[in-house]
This record gives structure tokens, sequence and C-alpha cells, in this order.
């Protein structure tokens, strides 16, 4: 039995205030459910509140982000963080200020970050792009509320700092959204200063900056252009291309002929009679200017003026003084105790480390909470149950920093420091006047190494260093460095304080050494390694930015002038179910002379050492082991270049451009130049034109599916899936789940017009919209829970219990099916042209064989699937609002799952959140399952809904392959399974 303290109970209140777009929100949290997010309160707020978008659910995606505006707990600084709206539980918005898009402006008034985007084209489904806007937002912000900014917005800022890494999405392109934030690129306190003014004053406006937007400053005239050659004794080359455009009426008065042709040689057919043309009056119109669209003679209103090479946009001004203010009130705000929820979840916020003591102490079972970057996720995905969950970012003594001196080399920081404030903390002292080394900057330097590519900014916003240590990932990218460098965590118990070494922190999957009812209270980092030691850390994943390390690893050694070395310290993550050190190869090392062949012999150690088993969690051994022993060459190399320490016997064959060997690849600003002109435009035609819902997009004003005012009786459904790739469905038990509350109903295949109601396929009927007797795929849906809110479906159908028995043999490879004989007997399919491929083959010169292989792939989009069906209740008449790229087919298989003709069945589309070919087909899955709830024949519950609602979140997905496209049957249904 979980208890709270009656002394906190005592003193804890359930009421949360915070302001929405500068709006004050008073909420009575025991009324709400605890396992609400910020998101989930956001968008209950209706019509207005719907620019933050669900997309992932798992903080990866950026469509939820939201700007945080709050004061420092230690510093009092204003700070505008980006966080991910779908992770924040709402105890942690207490005292702050929520920013949303629709806080920045609207499409009658948009910020002039909107705008630019707009303009700019910056956005094309828009579905991900206010959650661009939010994430430039704050950092527009920041360079001016945050002292050590200084005014200063540069280009790296935008591009190299990762302030757009927490946004996946870049459908549009990457030029467009970069270019829009470049146009806010510059000096900003500096302007000010010299205007007399500040920031913080209205009539202060940042200038527009086209250059590092990478548009044209408008001053130069194209070389080419007609004025550029007045004068001139000679004519330029005639063109013959009569491909130029005619100009328009209104542009052709006079020019400047030479034997009947312009002075630039302009050969393009012209009108000879004006528009209005009659027998008694006939009128000759010339071509004025050089044919070019820049022409500095086209336009007799700008005569004398310079014309621009590109055109420029006009765009609105930016006064940062306009900005929504931190409001008043919650300056004098003071945080007290916080608790709320219900029978199954309760929160609870102390403010001091007593009271957090206090609670451990009663309950140690209870659920520390930080950054809340894992702990969602752990919820809402995978059906975890936290009964008390303890919020511990609102207590000031766990953000405590000590920074290093002479007398005492080490860096001390709070457990709840978050990830981004210790890279900037690090990069400071870095940079900090050095001279004497009191200190060595090693260890910071890996720090900052590795919290750039550590997710994105909304995730290192929040994420605490002591959540990330006591989270115990095996692919962490700092518990290698903190193992490497020597940290010690300091950990309050009822005892007293008591240190921990990181070397033998970790003891298994997801755990530590921590006691029971204990708290990590900070973090000490050595920083007295001297100036002999080098320290370095890798990280490989699948991609550069914010994504997880498939192997990370930290090296440390220290070697004596005479070359031999003295400490070494290595670490691995991904390497184990938890992270290591490699003391085998560590003893290798240590004592012997730092030279090539103590690498080679290194090497062979570390092999045996890191050797992981073929069926390792995971996957990819052969890979992981490589990426160990690479990073290990790497850093060898990288010592003996920093520390001037030749490697003779070097092979001839190893590469020695240190470079090569030990850099690593960023990427550097981009650059590029867009051709705004427009030789062919019309009245309409050959226009650039922004986006027409542009506008909609960037102010977040633009409707989707899941964006739609919810209606009176409306009900949400949720998938239940399968967990098995390949196997018999032995039993659905639906007891427990139809006892939760808020559950109305759960369907399955019985519950359709007749069985071939349920089968459905795109180039053969050859699927199941619910499994009948097997599973052919991970994921899979086998039915469909109904209940009265989103959170009560889902959780609901994690209830369903579903027996399974797996089929065997499991046929995982091309080569296996060959040997067992397992094809797809009814798509024997082929195209044949020609002669027979093996004559031909045998005919010619060289063949050249190989093998490709390629395995499942997850796709998916910010927009999930999602769709609303509304019955008539007269006839069978039903309305129908999919996220789908093919209406006809929702008609289609609506009318056939319900079993009325087509005639009654209106389906209609929103604008779609991205779609790439996969919601033409797949969304009849959802569709299907959705309308199946008003067959007629089915009574489930004594008052249907009148509205049914269904989104797939992006865990739920699952991979479909194109039976067409394959030729052995169990390929296709076991391949998944890896």
């Amino acid at each position: 039995m979980v208890l709270v303290p009656p002394s906190f109970a005592s003193i804890a209140s359930p009421d949360i205030l915070f302001y929405l777009n500068g709006t004050r929100i008073a909420l009575n949290a025991s009324e709400i459910d605890p396992d609400a997010t910020l998101l989930d309160f956001i968008r209950s707020q209706g019509p207005g509140f719907t620019g933050t978008k669900l997309g992932c659910g798992e903080g990866g995606c950026g469509a939820c982000t939201v700007v945080i505006q709050s004061r420092h707990l230690h510093t009092g600084v204003l700070q505008h963080l980006a966080v991910n709206a779908c992770l924040a539980p709402l105890v942690s918005v207490d005292g702050k200020h929520v920013i949303t898009v629709e806080g920045l402006g609207n499409s009658d008034n948009p910020h002039p970050l909107q705008e630019r985007m707009w303009k700019m084209s910056g956005s094309q489904c828009g579905f991900c792009t206010p959650g661009i806007i939010m994430s430039l937002y704050a950092l527009l912000r920041t360079v001016y509320s945050d002292p050590a900014k200084l005014g200063r917005l540069t280009v790296d800022d935008v591009e190299l700092k990762g302030a757009l890494d927490g946004n996946l999405c870049r459908c549009t392109g990457y030029k467009t959204i970069l270019d829009t934030a470049k146009t806010f690129v510059g000096e900003y306190l500096a302007k000010a200063q010299a205007a007399g003014s500040t920031l913080e004053d209205d009539d202060f406006v940042v200038p527009v900056n086209y250059a590092a937007a990478n548009m044209d400053a408008g001053e130069a005239v194209s070389v080419d252009c007609c004025k550029t050659h007045l004068g001139e004794s000679e004519l330029p080359e005639l063109s013959t291309d009569i491909s130029l455009p005619a100009p328009s009426l209104q542009e052709t008065r006079t020019c400047d002929l030479v034997d009947g042709r312009h002075k630039s040689g302009r050969t393009a057919p012209v009108p000879t009679t004006t528009p209005h043309e009659t027998s008694a009056l006939k009128t000759t119109y010339i071509p004025k200017g050089c044919g070019r669209a820049d022409c500095c003679q086209l336009s007799s209103s700008d005569k004398g003026k310079k014309h621009p090479w590109f055109p420029r946009f006009t765009f609105r001004s930016y006064k940062p003084g306009s900005e929504l203010i931190f409001p008043p009130a919650l300056s004098k705000h003071v945080a007290k105790p916080l608790m709320y929820g219900n029978e199954d979840r309760i929160w609870l916020r102390p403010t001091t480390i007593t009271q957090l003591m206090d609670i451990c102490q009663t309950s140690p079972e209870v659920k520390l909470v930080g950054g809340s970057s894992e702990i969602q996720i752990e919820v809402k995905l995978k059906s975890q149950t936290y009964p008390i969950c303890v919020y511990i970012s609102d207590i000031p003594e766990l953000f405590a920093v000590t920074v290093p001196t002479s007398a005492r080399p080490s860096l001390q920081f709070g457990a709840n420091l978050p990830l981004a404030e210790l890279e900037t903390l690090c990069q400071t002292l870095i940079d900090a006047s050095n001279g004497t080394h009191a200190y060595s900057k090693g260890p910071l330097e890996v720090i900052c190494t590795q919290l750039r590519y550590f997710a994105g900014w909304q995730i290192r916003n929040v994420a605490t260093v002591g959540g990330n240590i006591a989270t115990a990932s095996p692919i962490s990218d700092l518990n290698p460095v903190w193992m490497v460098v020597g940290a010690k965590v300091i950990v309050r118990m009822a005892e007293g304080s008591v240190e921990f070494g990181m070397d033998n922190f970790f003891v298994g999957y997801r755990k530590t050494r921590l006691p029971k009812g204990s708290v990590i209270e900070r973090i000490v980092v050595p920083l007295d390694g001297g100036p002999r030691e080098v320290v370095k850390a890798y990280k490989q994943a699948r991609r550069r930015d914010d994504d997880i390390a498939i192997v990370t690893s930290c090296f440390a050694m220290r070697v004596n002038k005479e070359g031999f070395i003295r400490h070494a310290r290595f670490a691995y993550g991904g390497m184990a179910a938890w992270t290591i050190s490699v003391p085998k190869t560590q003893a290798y090392v240590t004592g012997k002379v730092f030279n090539y062949a103590t690498l080679e012999g290194a090497l062979g150690v570390l092999g045996e050492e890191v050797d992981l088993p073929y069926d390792v969690p995971g996957g990819m051994p052969s890979y992981r082991k490589t990426l160990a022993l690479s990073f290990l060459f790497k850093f060898w190399n990288a010592v003996s270049v920093e520390l001037d320490i030749p490697l003779h016997d070097v092979g001839a064959g190893l590469v020695t451009d240190s470079q090569d060997t030990i850099g690593s690849i960023h990427r550097q600003a981009s650059s590029g130049q867009r051709d705004n002109s427009e030789p062919y435009a019309q009245e309409v035609v050959g226009k650039a034109e922004p986006h027409l819902s542009g506008l909609k997009h960037t102010t977040g004003e633009a409707v989707y599916t899941d964006d739609m005012p919810l209606v009176q009786n409306e009900a949400f459904g949720a998938l239940v899936l399968s967990t098995r790739a390949h196997a018999k469905i032995i039993s659905v038990d639906t007891t427990k789940a139809l006892k939760m509350k808020g559950v109305i109903d759960f369907i399955s295949h019985s519950d359709m017009p007749s069985s071939k109601a349920n089968i459905w396929g795109t180039a053969a009927l050859d699927e199941y919209f619910l499994a009948v007797d097997e599973v052919t795929a991970h994921g899979q849906p086998i039915g469909m829970i109904v209940a009265k809110t989103k959170h009560q479906a889902h959780r609901a159908a994690q209830a369903v219990e579903v027996v399974y028995e797996d089929i065997r043999p499991v046929v995982l490879t091309v080569e296996d099916a060959i040997e067992r004989g397992s094809f797809h007997p009814q798509y024997d399919r082929r195209i044949e042209r020609g002669d027979k491929v093996d004559d031909v083959l045998a005919s010619v010169d060289h063949v050249a064989e190989g093998t490709t292989r390629m395995g499942g792939q997850e796709h998916f989009y910010l927009e999930t699937m999602a769709c609303r069906a509304m019955p008539k209740f007269e006839s069978g008449e039903m309305e129908v609002f999919s996220s789908t790229q093919s209406l006809t087919d929702c008609q289609r298989w609506v009318a056939q799952v319900t079993g009325v003709p087509r005639n009654r069945i209106v389906a209609r589309g929103k604008r779609m959140g991205g779609g790439f070919g996969g919601k033409e087909t797949r969304a009849a899955q959802v569709q299907s399952s959705l309308s199946e709830r008003f067959v007629p024949t089915h009574h489930g519950a004594s008052s249907p809904p009148s509205w049914l609602y269904l989104q797939r979140k992006r865990r739920d997905r699952f991979v479909v392959c194109s039976i067409a496209l394959w030729t052995f049957r169990q390929v296709a249904n076991d391949i998944l399974s890896l």
C-alpha cells in the first residue's frame, strides 16, 4: 500500500495556477485525469487551441512544441524554453506562462515569424509548422531575454546549435525554414544602443537581414540589363532565343531599336495591336527594356531607381518590445506543495528537499519525475503504472551549481540541472580564460560533445542529469562519460548523504545501486586529469541529430612524457544490458608504451571482451562490435595527435591522415540562392504565390481531422493490436476491459454483417479489417474498444487479454522460404519481354552478380491515421471524415462493413498532415473499424454514441507488406518479428 506523509498531505493543495497566452488559468487538479498532459489540456480548450498537435506522443517529432516562459529558480533570469507538451505533466507548469502558436498571432495579425514562414513558403501540409514556429520563437525570445546572448542571433544559432533538431518533419525543405529564421539574424543589442534605445522599447525594430536569408539586398542591377549597355559603341551578342516571354501590354511603349532589333538582342515576337484594336485606329506596340523580368526600364514609376536582382518580400517589422510579457502576477507567485489525483494515480509536488525525503521514507516505491521525458512514454505507450508520482523539478536545492576553483578542481551540480543548462555551463567553463590551468577541460569537452546530439532542445530543456542516471539506459550518451571521468553521485538518504562511484553504479538492465527511498542530490565531476590526459567520447546512431545511440563510448588516457600509459579508463553503452567498462582492456594497456603495437594488442583483448552473441537484444552484433573496436582505434589516434606522440611502428596500410582518422563529421551552415524572378508571370499563372493555407498553417488555425470540435455524445475508439508477428488466436478476453471506467463496447470481426464484409485489399482482396483466427503482422488490428474518452479507450485496449499460439516454423529469409517451399500460390506473376534471361546471360562477356536485402521499414506521418464517423440514424446513412488520400475507397469500405449502399455513405476529408501515399489505402483499416460500431445488427450498447473518433498512435503502427510484391508466403508474415 502506498501512503502519503500526513505532514505533506496537510499542507498540499490541488490548485494549479499558470497563464496560457496571457490568460490566467486556475485549475482544481483533483477534477482532472492525472494522466492528462499539458497537450491534453491545451487541446481540450476547443477551437482556437488546436495548433499544438499530437504526433508521435513520445517527444520525438516536435509537433506539440510550446514555449514555457518562467524565471530561473536560482538566477531569476527570464527564460523561454521550447518543450514537448505531449510529455509535460500539468503539475510542471504551475507558476509558469505557457505560450502556444495561437498566442503569437493570427491570420489577421500574424507575428513576423509566422508571416515570414508563410511568405517564404516554409509550410507544405502544415501539420508540423506550428511546432517549428514555436521552436524558432523560443530561440528568438531567448536572444534578448537571456543576458548571456547579449542580443545577438547568428546563423550558427539557427543552423548549427540544434534549434530545430527536435522538430522532425521537413517536408517543405530545410532551406525555406532556415532562411525564414535567418531574416532575424543580427546584433540586436548593438543596434539598439547605437540608436539610443533598448530592446524593450516599443519603437525598436529589428531590421530584416536579407543577406543572411540568402536573398539579394536589392541594390545591384543585373550586368545583363539594358541599362548597363547604354552608351556602348558595340552591341552585345544578339540572342536567338524566341522562347523569351513577351512583356505585358502595359509595359510596351517605346524602346531603342537597331536594325529592327532591341539593343539587348531580344527577338521574341511581340503584339502589334492594342487589345481594343479598331478598324479606324491601329497602334504598333514595341517591347520596352531588354526582356528581363528585372529590367530597369519596365516601370516608369521606378525610373532612375535601382532594381533588385531578386524581388524583395515585404515583411512585417519585428519589435521585441511588443512580445508577450511575463505576467506580473507570476513574479509574485510562491510555489506551494501540490497533491492531486484519483484512485489509480496521485501526483505530488514538494518544494523542499525535506518534504521530498519525508515522502520517500514514507513510500519508498514512489516514482520520482524530473523532466518527464521517460515516464510519459512508459505510462502511455508501455502501459506502466505508477500509483504515486513525485514531481521534483521545483526544488531549488537540486539545482545548485558549484564551479571549479584552483583549490577544488571539480564541477558540482544538482541532480535536477537540465541537460541544456549543463551544456551551457560546461561550454562557459571551456571558453573562460584559464591560463593557470586550474582544472582540466577534457571532461567538460566530452560532456558538451555528447549533449550536442542528445535528443532535441525540447527534451534537453527539461530532462535532468539525475533522471538520466537513475533511468540507467543501456545506450545512455552520458553514463559512459560519468564512468570514465570518475564522477561521483551524492545520494540523500534518511541517515544522511552517501557517495557512490559511477564505475560500478549500474548492476543490470535499468537497475542501479540506489537504495530504496533515496534521492540523487548532486553529481561531482573531477577535473584534475592534468595536461597529459586525453578524454574523448563517441556516439554512433542511425542519424546524427536527435536519435538514440547504437553504440556510445568514452575514453580517458594519461601518458607520461616518456611515452608510458599511466592511466586508462574505457566505457561503452550499447554493448550490454547496462553501461559497462572493459577492465581487461584497461589492464592490458596500463603500463605499456603508447604505440601501434599496444593498440593492436588492445583491439584483440577488446574484441574478446565485447563479443556479442548472435541473438543479442537490439541485433547487429557484428556491427556493434566493429563500432566498439573502431572507437578505440579513433581514440588512440586522437591521443597521438594531441600529445604529439608519433606512432613509429605504424603499418603501411594504416591511415595516417589525422583529420580523416580522428575527425568527426559536423554539418556546416548551408547557403544557396533562390531565383524569385517571374519572367513568365501573367495575372495569375506564373506567379510565385504563397501557399493558400500557409498563413493558417503558421498561425495554427488550419483544422485537421483531429482538430474538429467535439460534439455531444461523442465517443472514442482504440484498436486492440497483435503482439505477435505470425500466430493463431486462441482466445480474446475482454472481461477486464469492459469493466473499466468509461468503456462502452468492444468490437471484433464477429460484429460484421457477414464474413465477406471483413475482407478487403488493394490489388487483391487478401486482408482482414479485424483478425479472425490468426494474425499475420505485429500490430495487426484484432478488435476495437469504444469508450467515452481517449485515455479510457487506450487503457481499456491495453487491458484486453489475447492468448496466442505461435505458428512454426518461423521463416525469416528468402533462402528459408525456398528450402521449405513456402510460396504464395496466388501470386506467381511476372512480366516477360524478349528472350529468356538465362539464354541472354549465357551469351554475354561479363555477368555481375550480387544480393541486395532490405528489412522492414516503419512508416509514419506527423498526423497519424485519424477518422470520425457520424451516423444519421436514417436508412443506414453515415458521414465519415477521414485523413485519407482516397475518399472513394473510404466510401467503398465503410459501405461494405455497414452493409448499406455506397450512396448512403458521405466520405469527407479535411486537409491532411502528410501522406506520401500511405494514407491512400491503409486508412481503410481505421475507417472501417470505426464505422463497424454503427452496424445496424450490432447492439453492444443501449445508447450508441452519435459520433465516434479513432486515431492510431504512432506506436500503434504496423508494417504492411504489399503481398503482390513478395514471392514467398511466410517471409511476409515472419520478417516482421525482427
